[in-house]
């Protein structure tokens, strides 16, 4: 309680100095103008220490950088499929794979996260399975390409997510997909 009622106390004289204007001279540094209704200051001592999030992209809670945008866009074929109740990859699979390891390669600071689906049929543990399977023969070819493993995230949804809702062949081969998500 008594924490409870120092946090409350703070907050409020962190808002009341927030609210009070300075006035010239009354400032640390040469040139710097007056605070008045709420405007932002105009430093114009270019001496000043820059602090990193001032610099470069960072969380304003942590201090942590964030990541920079890569430039080039990752490769457009996103869906891989595969057959009924198989982790096997076929040769276009692994085709599509390359393409993708040599972009997570070139872009050390990008990662991406395989998301494993099924269709509809078999129990719900039998899909998460597969599809966990799914998603760790994708994540080992991209090791073995080269891939970083902190660049690759797994993800396991089974039967949740499907893309079509039907019920037909078609749909269930549509279900059976990783997808390679790119955030």
């Amino acid at each position: 309680m008594k924490n409870y009622f120092t946090i409350i106390i703070l907050g409020i004289f962190m808002l009341a100095a927030c609210t009070q204007q300075i006035k010239e001279g009354e400032g640390e540094g040469e040139g710097e103008s007056i605070i008045e209704n709420n405007e932002v200051p105009i430093i114009s001592n270019p001496t000043s220490t820059a602090i990193p999030c001032e610099t470069e992209p960072c969380n304003p809670l942590s201090g942590d950088l964030i990541p920079e945008k890569p430039k080039v866009e990752p490769p457009k074929n996103r869906v891989i499929h595969f057959d009924s109740s198989s982790n096997m990859m076929t040769p276009e699979t692994r085709a599509a794979l390359e393409v993708h390891a040599k972009y997570l390669r070139e872009h050390r600071k990008s990662f991406v996260r395989l998301e494993g689906h099924t269709d509809e049929r078999g129990s719900r543990e039998y899909n998460l399975a597969l599809a966990e399977q799914r998603v760790i023969v994708m994540k080992e070819m991209l090791k073995t390409l080269g891939v970083n493993e902190d660049q690759l995230m797994t993800l396991s949804y089974g039967e949740e997510r499907p893309t079509s809702t039907g019920h037909s062949k078609k749909d269930w081969q549509q279900n059976r997909r990783v997808e390679l998500v790119y955030p």
